[in-house]
């Protein structure tokens, strides 16, 4: 009977003949060591230069082609930063601070949602206001009037302050309340809304 050993040397001549590697890195002498994240040599640098005229960005959204939004709550505007170029410019149709339909006073969170839109949370004038992104027109105002009376009704707010959306294309607005005298926040809430702005009451929390 030929002898079969139970063993087989793999670092023949500190080699590695006929061994794949996945997830590790080979030493000059043979040794193994799992490879380094990220494994470049390289110093990695800011993608991204500072972006000029930010008086205070707050919330950030991008969109398919990986153009940035960026709310700039200090200015009171979008700035639209092009994904190409790198160019910085405000979002055409959007100004502020101001009250009227389509100004915005201290915007924060915003998102690229469905159906080409931007949703941008004007925490200063509590309304969630709702943009074409290819245009930068006006779609949708939620939440108005500004009223603090209002605040606590389904589709209303008080400061809304960031949103998300998922996969079936609902919006969720956070909103923190209103701070008290004595220092501590009251009426905070999460509400969920369709893509026209319909409030889902079933889903509110607080």
């Amino acid at each position: 009977m030929a002898y079969t050993p139970t063993y087989r040397y793999l670092a023949l001549e500190r080699r590695w003949p006929c061994v794949l590697s996945s997830g590790i890195e080979v030493g000059a002498d043979g040794t193994l060591t799992l490879a380094r994240v990220p494994a470049l040599d390289e110093v990695l640098t800011d993608p991204l230069p500072p972006v000029p005229g930010l008086g205070g960005p707050v919330g950030i959204g991008v969109d398919a082609c990986g153009t940035l939004y960026v709310a700039d709550a200090g200015r009171s505007t979008i700035l639209r930063v092009d994904s190409c170029d790198g160019r910085v410019t405000p979002l055409a149709c959007v100004s502020g601070p101001g009250s009227d339909p389509g100004e915005l006073d201290t915007p924060r969170g915003v998102i690229v949602g469905p159906r080409g839109a931007l949703y941008v949370a004007d925490s200063g004038n509590a309304r969630v206001q709702v943009f074409d992104l290819l245009t930068g027109q006006l779609r949708g105002v939620w939440g108005e009037p500004a009223d603090p009376s209002l605040a606590s009704l389904p589709g209303h707010f008080a400061q809304p302050w960031d949103l998300a959306a998922d996969r079936h294309d609902m919006i969720y607005v956070a909103d923190p309340g209103t701070i008290g005298a004595a220092g501590r926040w009251s009426g905070g809430r999460v509400q969920r809304f369709t893509p026209d702005g319909a409030v889902d009451i079933a889903f509110t929390t607080r």
